[in-house]
C-alpha cells in the first residue's frame, strides 16, 4: 500500500497523510499511539500535499475534485473551508507560514513550477522564484523569513535550495545526488531530506545553511521524511 506525505499535526497526537488504501490518493490521519487510520473527508478525484496550520485547527491540502489540482483548506474533520486558487495550471505543494497568515505553494502557471506565495485565504498571489528551471516543495523557516525548496538548478539535478520571501538571495544548499523532501526540525535549525547521492534512496540531515550533512539510512529505498513536534 502506498502512504506518503506524512505531516505531524502541531500536538504530536496524530498524523495525516495521503494514502491509496482506498484507489484514488485520499487523506488520512492515525493516531502516534497506535490504531486504524481514518479517512479525512471525502472527495472524488485526488486528495494531497496535506499541510497542517500552524494552530493545528486547519489543513492546506490540493483536491482535484472540480477537475482541476487546485489548493484547498479543509477543517480537521475534513469539509471545505474554502478554495484559495482557480487557475488552470497545476497549484501544489502549500506550506504555511509560521503566523499562518500567508501560504507559499508551487505552480506551473507560467509553464515550469514555480514558487508563489498568497495570503492564507488565497488573496494577494505574488511570484516568489525565478531561478531554477523547476521548484517544488517548499517550506516556510520557523523564522518565516525564508522558503527552502526543491529545484532543479543549472546542473540539471534536484537540488535543495532556500531563497527569502522578498524573493532575494537564491541558494543552493546541496551538491551531489538527486535531493528532495525537505523538512525543517522543530527548533528551526536543521532540515531533514531524501537523496540518491550515494546510490539509492536515503535520509540526510543537514544544518540550514547546508553544512554538516550527515547519512541517517542506508537501505537505499527511503523518502518523504517529517520530524515529529518533539524531536531533538
Amino acid at each position: 500500500m502506498i502512504n506518503i506525505s506524512p505531516v505531524f499535526a502541531p500536538d504530536g497526537k496524530s498524523i495525516y497523510f495521503t494514502s491509496y488504501l482506498s484507489g484514488d490518493p485520499q487523506l488520512y490521519r492515525v493516531s502516534t499511539s497506535g490504531g486504524d487510520p481514518v479517512r479525512v473527508g471525502h472527495f472524488s478525484g485526488m486528495v494531497a500535499a496535506p499541510a497542517l496550520s500552524p494552530d493545528g485547527n486547519k489543513i492546506a491540502c490540493v483536491l482535484t475534485k472540480d477537475g482541476n489540482s487546485e489548493i484547498y483548506v479543509l477543517d480537521l474533520q475534513g469539509r471545505v473551508i474554502k478554495r484559495l486558487t482557480r487557475h488552470r495550471a497545476i497549484d501544489t505543494a502549500p506550506s504555511w507560514s509560521p503566523d499562518g497568515r500567508q501560504i507559499v505553494f508551487s505552480s506551473d502557471r507560467t509553464g515550469f513550477p514555480q514558487l508563489y506565495i498568497m495570503d492564507s485565504d488565497g488573496l494577494n498571489v505574488r511570484r516568489l522564484t525565478y531561478e531554477g528551471g523547476y521548484n517544488d516543495s517548499p517550506i516556510w523557516s520557523k523564522r518565516g523569513d525564508r522558503i527552502t525548496f526543491v529545484s532543479r538548478t543549472k546542473y540539471g539535478r534536484f537540488d535543495i535550495a532556500s531563497i527569502d520571501t522578498s524573493g532575494h538571495d537564491y541558494r543552493v544548499l546541496t551538491e551531489v545526488g538527486m535531493n528532495e523532501n525537505p523538512h525543517f526540525s522543530p527548533d528551526g535549525k536543521h532540515i531533514i531530506l531524501s537523496s540518491t547521492r550515494l546510490g539509492g534512496k536515503d535520509i540526510y540531515t543537514m544544518d540550514v545553511t547546508g553544512r554538516n550533512q550527515r547519512r541517517l539510512t542506508r537501505t537505499g529505498n527511503c523518502t518523504n521524511p517529517v520530524w515529529g513536534p518533539y524531536a531533538r
